[in-house]
């Protein structure tokens, strides 16, 4: 369980308890998010993870044009959350596409490709999941499909381009990172990120960045 304590003149006078079950959610969603984050946040964020906390408890307990956009920081970032939760849950789908996450996460196509903008958009960052995936079933000794199924059941059926597309990104080809991983030499790979603001990233990005799994470029 998660408390949440905010002293009385922190909160607007307008605002009631009673709250829908969706804006609970989402709001729950948010807490979690900030508690899984709280070890990667300067003490300089406190102020900034206070100032987004109140805007979200405005933005669910009285909803209004303003509020909405004062809360769009803390909102994008668990909209990430719940849209890496439904990639993740999909990403052997050949049916997982953009489309489909407007969708299911009930979002506007602008604002999905606005919130993937830092990896790259949405359709690369999935394109990078699977890579990602395929990298860790080729490294794992145990995983004796060939290197053409592997790549296939991620969605990449031409194996030239596969390969390509791999050396690109790791800087390895599939056999080689096979045989690195079946000798116990290869580490995990990461997203990256390009850091908006220089060496001192604001709260949104810090959840952002997160949330998708990326490190920070400095």
């Amino acid at each position: 369980m998660i408390a949440l304590f905010l002293p009385y003149n922190m909160v607007d006078a307008s605002l009631h308890p009673e709250i829908a079950d969706d804006d609970a959610e989402f709001l729950a969603d948010y807490l979690i998010l900030l508690h899984h984050n709280l070890t990667h946040l300067r003490r300089s964020n406190v102020a900034r993870v206070a100032e987004a906390t109140i805007h979200m408890l405005a933005a669910v307990l009285a909803p209004s044009h303003d509020k909405l956009a004062q809360a769009q920081a803390p909102i994008d970032a668990v909209i990430t959350t719940r849209t890496i939760r439904e990639i993740d849950a999909k990403l052997a789908d050949p049916g997982l596409s953009p489309e489909y996450l407007c969708k299911s996460v009930g979002v506007s196509r602008s604002r999905l490709y606005r919130i993937f903008e830092p990896a790259g958009g949405i359709s690369n960052y999935i394109r990078r999941k699977r890579l990602l995936e395929t990298r860790r079933a080729l490294a794992d000794s145990a995983n004796v499909h060939s290197i053409a199924q592997i790549a296939e059941n991620m969605g990449f059926t031409d194996p030239s381009t596969y390969s390509r597309m791999f050396k690109r990104e790791f800087g390895l080809s599939p056999k080689e990172v096979r045989a690195l991983g079946w000798q116990g030499m290869l580490h995990p790979g990461s997203l990256k990120m390009d850091q908006a603001g220089g060496s001192n990233p604001t709260l949104n990005t810090l959840l952002i960045s997160n949330s998708l799994g990326m490190s920070m470029d400095n």
